[in-house]
């Protein structure tokens, strides 16, 4: 999920919904054996949901009807974006329904909400506990922090920092936030793109991160198409994070779908080559083993722009949920 510059960018990119004949699909990866894991060690009952800024375009006109489709393919989880309001996306906070009624209508559908974004600002605290206490939230994540996004009236994209001493103060933050959204009952994560990963100094950033931050506070969502972006392997990564890792974005890396017109020297551009699982060089398999052996169990289907969302959404369903078979 994006920055509010880059929303406001991706919005005017995405399409509208054309779900006419999909096929549902099923959402629980499955073991073979008892106790709890199958014979290639997978573990029984891991989640595929769906983060929803991927149909941001879709939900504020029916949230219901779309919500209801969600569920009918197959998926269990929901992951909000935009709990600091308006992100520039029409409808966000929660599409136009009430907290009371959005509730209702995800319990009566058999759908959680595990995880929610937050703004890479501190503004969500003041409503954050009401939300959470409705839903059953267990964490909030930052999608990505201010500091790595560079913005300007008209374009914006990912940059960070050049000096050691700036990603240490990210860190210094991320702690400091962590703390904060402890004391709301709930554990905090960070989400990445491909830029936490650029060299600084003699290193990558995203490892000073790492390194720098508190392993019991500041957990991590792993976005694997942005490390695929990065140009590392995501299985590498999950083996490097083991035990911090606490959900991902399944999303597939197309490098040879070309990129936009003057999107050539921002890396927000990539977003074209970010597809559904299964539409990519992205092993989903090798993916979803490391995952079952760390024992993470949120697993969230995003495609950031998306032609067709719904479609994107099936496809990137079935793929996932065909490795557990």
């Amino acid at each position: 999920m994006k920055s509010t510059y880059s929303r406001r960018k991706f919005v005017k990119n995405a399409g509208l919904l054309s779900a006419a004949g999909l096929l549902p699909a099923v959402a629980t990866m499955q073991g073979c054996s008892e106790g709890g894991g199958g014979s290639d060690g997978r573990r029984e009952g891991a989640s595929i949901g769906i983060q929803t800024y991927m149909l941001r375009n879709i939900l504020p006109g029916n949230p219901v009807g779309v919500i209801e489709n969600l569920a009918e393919l197959g998926y269990r989880e929901l992951e909000l974006f935009g709990l600091g309001g308006d992100l520039g996306s029409p409808g966000s906070l929660l599409f136009g329904l009430s907290v009371d009624r959005f509730a209702r209508l995800v319990k009566a559908l058999g759908l959680s909400v595990p995880c929610a974004h937050i703004n890479p600002g501190g503004e969500d605290a003041d409503y954050a506990g009401e939300l959470i206490e409705a839903l059953g939230i267990k964490y909030l994540v930052e999608p990505l922090g201010a500091e790595f996004i560079e913005a300007s009236p008209s374009d914006a994209g990912q940059t960070g920092p050049t000096r050691i001493r700036d990603v240490l103060a990210v860190a210094d933050r991320l702690n400091a936030r962590a703390e904060r959204v402890a004391r709301l009952g709930v554990g905090f994560a960070y989400h990445n793109h491909s830029v936490e990963f650029k060299t600084v100094g003699r290193g990558a950033a995203w490892d000073i991160l790492m390194v720098n931050t508190d392993p019991d506070l500041v957990k991590v969502e792993l976005d694997v198409g942005w490390v695929a972006v990065a140009g590392l392997d995501p299985v590498e990564v999950l083996r490097k994070l083991s035990g911090r890792v606490v959900a991902t974005h399944m999303k597939d890396f197309a490098s040879d779908r070309p990129l936009p017109v003057g999107e050539e020297g921002n890396p927000f551009g990539a977003v074209t080559n970010l597809v559904p699982p299964g539409s990519g060089t992205v092993d989903f398999a090798a993916i979803s083993r490391q995952l079952d052996t760390d024992g993470v169990e949120h697993r969230f289907v995003e495609v950031d722009v998306s032609a067709d969302p719904m479609a994107d959404a099936a496809s990137g369903l079935r793929h996932l949920a065909s490795l557990g078979r």
